[in-house]
C-alpha cells in the first residue's frame, strides 16, 4: 500500500505530495524518529490522527497496559496527559513482537 504524504511539515527525507510505502515510513519512524512518518501512518491506520490516538489508547488497555494514555498524535511529543511506564511499553513490545511475521509480509506485499 502508498501512502501520499500531504503534511506541511516533513523530514528532510520525503517531500510533500510524495508516495511511500509504510515500510519505509516505519523505517523512518523508527530509524530518523521521523513524526513526518508517525502522522502518516496514524492518518492512515485511523483516518484521522486523533482517530489513531484513540485507538492507541483503546489497544493499552487491552493488553493491561493501564498505565498508558497516548494523549497527542502519534509522535510522542511532550504532552502532561501522555505518558507510560517501563512496564507498559515492554507489554507494548510484547504485542509487537507477535505479529512480526505477520506484519513484515504484509508489509513487503502490500503497498500503502
Amino acid at each position: 500500500m502508498m501512502i501520499v504524504l500531504i503534511l506541511k511539515a516533513l523530514a528532510f527525507i520525503w517531500k510533500k505530495n510524495e508516495v511511500i510505502n509504510l515500510k519505509d515510513l516505519l523505517y523512518g519512524l523508527m530509524l530518523r524518529s521521523g513524526n513526518d512518518a508517525a502522522m502518516a501512518i496514524g492518518k492512515y491506520i485511523g483516518g484521522t490522527v486523533d482517530n489513531f490516538v484513540t485507538m492507541m489508547n483503546i489497544k493499552a488497555k487491552s493488553i493491561n497496559a493501564l498505565n498508558t494514555n497516548f494523549k497527542n498524535p502519534p509522535h510522542g511529543l511532550d504532552d502532561l496527559e501522555h505518558y507510560s511506564t517501563a512496564y507498559d511499553l515492554a507489554l507494548i513490545t510484547r504485542e509487537a513482537l507477535k505479529k512480526t511475521k505477520t506484519s513484515k509480509k504484509y508489509l513487503e506485499q502490500s503497498p500503502i
